[in-house]
């Protein structure tokens, strides 16, 4: 079995496999410094075809999809109520508050104090959310 696209990219069950490794990879240590090049010499594949692969099968980049997987466990860590802001950056992989803060408020458009004062105890993003990206 393969996936086949427009711009002629051949993946097979094996680089399906592959990309499928790598995205569980990506979401149990997004805790630590993750990027191409560490994930290329991990899965023993060349940055170029992993970053092609991966925008073919996933619709969007590897760095973007580390970046989204960051923020979007930043945010349940948020609403559950149960860490600092220090605490959550750093459990999704920033060493400092600050930059955690702007990546983070650039994301969704608010910092993380603004959720963390906004979000009722049970989590609810719709009523206290219009952008997430």
């Amino acid at each position: 079995m393969f996936m086949e696209t427009a711009n002629k990219i051949v993946l097979y069950e094996n680089d399906l496999a592959r990309l499928d490794e790598v995205k569980k990879f990506i979401e149990l240590n997004i805790h630590t410094h993750i990027d191409v090049k560490i994930l290329s010499k991990k899965f023993t594949i060349s940055t170029r075809t992993l970053q092609r692969h991966f925008c073919t099968c996933y619709g969007e980049h590897v760095s973007h999809y580390i970046h989204k997987s960051r923020m979007l466990k930043a945010m349940e860590l948020l609403t559950a109520h149960s860490m600092s802001i220090s605490q959550i950056g750093l459990t999704v992989g920033y060493n400092h508050r600050s930059a955690f803060t702007h990546a983070f408020t650039k994301f969704f458009g608010n910092p993380p104090a603004y959720f963390l004062r906004n979000i009722p105890a049970n989590g609810d993003l719709a009523r206290s959310s219009t952008h997430l990206a």
